[in-house]
């Protein structure tokens, strides 16, 4: 889905968002450059793969954290891998720099398994890439949890 598709879905459900135009981004601290100033909380989407289960996973935290993967792989009792760049195009039709979780709308996406950190589930104010890395899209944390809870995915707050 690209992003204008993605827009018209999420005015067409009611959910708000503010468009915040930049240059290309692939990073934390390239995106800071641009977002650095806007008052929502700046976010960050990783794309993680069981190595035995197979199962994908996105893990939506801060930004500025770091993820603790032994951590994580504790939790869910299994060994963790980043995903490929042909996962990335396979399952969520996106590119690297471009993650988020507007990319869970595309068919493949629906057996993924979305990490919330609770922070993010609780803001206020939270922004996202719409599936291309040249914007970002700010929703009150209200419009963001309308937006998840409209997804088939298995969703765990953590």
């Amino acid at each position: 889905m690209d992003k204008d598709e993605l827009k018209f879905y999420l005015k067409k459900s009611g959910i708000d968002f503010i468009e915040h135009k930049h240059p290309a981004v692939y990073t934390v601290e390239e995106a800071s450059r641009y977002e650095g100033d806007l008052d929502f909380m700046h976010c960050k989407s990783l794309f993680i793969k069981g190595k035995k289960s197979r199962n994908f996973y996105m893990v939506i935290m801060l930004a500025d954290k770091r993820l603790d993967l032994k951590y994580l792989e504790s939790g869910l009792h299994e060994k963790l891998t980043f995903a490929s760049k042909e996962d990335l195009a396979r399952i969520l039709n996106i590119y690297p720099g471009a993650v988020g979780p507007f990319s869970l709308m595309n068919e493949n996406a629906s057996k993924v398994i979305v990490l919330i950190e609770k922070a993010i589930w609780d803001g206020d104010k939270v922004g996202f890439h719409p599936n291309d890395n040249t914007e970002t899209l700010e929703l009150s944390g209200e419009d963001f949890r309308k937006y998840i809870s409209s997804l088939k995915n298995k969703i765990v707050i953590i």
